[in-house]
């Protein structure tokens, strides 16, 4: 139905942090489009009253490590109710002993996972549509399908005969590369894309486009011509696991190639200036698409290294700064300049609603970690800016992002901005 609104709040795979009052801690994008980001609110505002006797008394039921799934009433950000499937986890952190104390100091804490049933029915409707849609388009393009399984290195081909999906063969990728090194089956000027290709598979790019001429053998599956392989990398909690991709043959064309997000072992090195140039280049390859630069800075970072000193400071800089990476992974790249602020730049989330849960989301995550290494507290200041939302000029979407930095700053830290024209001028 229209009026559910499951595209813009789709609760699916959400996740939250409470401690033992109920209050959220923590929480992903997608719980944060779902139940909305206002401040102070417990777990207990959301879900339905007949409800809440229940989630209460299996949340104290559970022992530590224990877990139990329920279907409940949760409230969604447009104040309509929504059947939810929650599954429950009490957790324990357990702290070092401190001077004053014999026992260790112990944290415990709820993890929910959630899922809107209708949202998961939705979801599976148009997965399966997609697919019978994509398995037609490949049948008319002639193209072959691939994937390569990261941890055993195998690649399994496909090929679409009247929407119908088989597979034509499966080998270890290093025979295939073999086959392809072997003399005469690739042009000696065209032998380094095709190692270009190889080693984007190998370090796991996000995205990447080669092409070149191959002299195929009466035994290859492809013909002889102009081959465009196209791939795209998966990953799975920070690993990848999966490369898939096209492959086909081209009538016409030059020996090109494009890695359009450059792969994942340069991006953990990335500063700012490496930041701003993927910034430029996406703009450049693709600019129908959509980007949204992040500049973020750990607030009193000066008094944080008066009472622990500069080590403790750089500890936390550098966890801050990978878990920017780990958030953004294969969507985008995060860097640092050396004024200490990490410049975070995402693919493909301009809408407000979805931009807005990505800082909550990161934002709550860097402090949850933050506190159970060091049973503290840490707040930070962002500053935002949106291509092409704030115009399609490059070098004011780096101007707007600083200048709504300075903004968060000068309202007293702790909180993010997102520049908008109407509110803050332009520039």
């Amino acid at each position: 139905m229209e009026s559910n609104y499951i595209e813009k709040y789709e609760l699916i795979d959400g996740w939250a942090i409470i401690n033992v009052n109920f209050e959220i801690v923590s929480a992903n994008e997608s719980y944060y489009r779902f139940a909305g980001i206002a401040r102070n609110y417990t777990i207990t505002d959301v879900i339905h009253q007949v409800d809440l006797d229940d989630f209460i008394e299996v949340a104290n039921s559970l022992k530590t490590n224990a877990s139990k799934t329920m279907v409940l009433r949760m409230r969604r950000v447009d104040n309509s109710y929504r059947w939810i499937m929650a599954e429950i986890r009490r957790g324990e952190l357990r702290g070092n002993k401190t001077d004053d104390a014999d026992e260790e100091s112990a944290y415990e804490y709820l993890e929910l996972k959630l899922n809107d049933i209708q949202a998961l029915k939705h979801q599976n409707h148009n997965l399966r549509q997609m697919i019978n849609e994509y398995s037609h388009l490949l049948s008319l393009e002639g193209e072959l399908v691939y994937a390569i399984d990261c941890r055993l290195r195998d690649v399994t081909i496909y090929r679409f005969i009247d929407d119908e999906m088989s597979v034509v063969d499966t080998r270890p990728l290093v025979d295939i590369a073999a086959e392809y090194r072997a003399p005469g089956i690739i042009p000696d000027d065209e032998k380094a894309e095709f190692e270009a290709l190889c080693s984007d598979i190998d370090n796991g790019s996000a995205r990447f486009v080669h092409k070149f001429h191959v002299n195929s053998s009466e035994y290859s599956l492809l013909s002889s011509g102009l081959i465009e392989f196209k791939g795209s990398t998966y990953y799975l909690e920070g690993k990848k696991t999966r490369i898939v991709g096209t492959i086909k043959v081209l009538e016409e064309g030059i020996s090109f190639s494009k890695n359009l997000l450059g792969n994942d072992k340069e991006s953990r090195n990335l500063t700012s200036t490496g930041v701003l140039k993927y910034i430029k280049d996406s703009i450049t390859y693709t600019p129908s698409g959509e980007m949204m630069l992040m500049l973020l800075q750990i607030d009193e970072l000066d008094k944080m290294a008066a009472k622990y000193g500069k080590k403790a400071v750089d500890d936390t800089f550098r966890l801050v700064l990978d878990m920017c990476r780990d958030k953004v992974w294969c969507r985008g790249v995060a860097g640092a300049d050396d004024n200490n602020i990490i410049y975070i730049a995402v693919r493909d989330i301009n809408v407000e609603v979805n931009a807005r849960a990505f800082i909550e989301s990161l934002r709550t995550m860097i402090k949850w970690r933050y506190m159970l290494l060091n049973n503290d507290k840490i707040t930070f200041s962002i500053g935002v800016s949106r291509y092409p939302f704030n115009g399609k000029d490059y070098d004011k979407m780096i101007l707007k992002a600083r200048r709504a930095l300075e903004i968060a700053n000068e309202k007293g830290h702790n909180r993010f901005i997102i520049y908008k024209e109407m509110l803050h001028g332009e520039i």
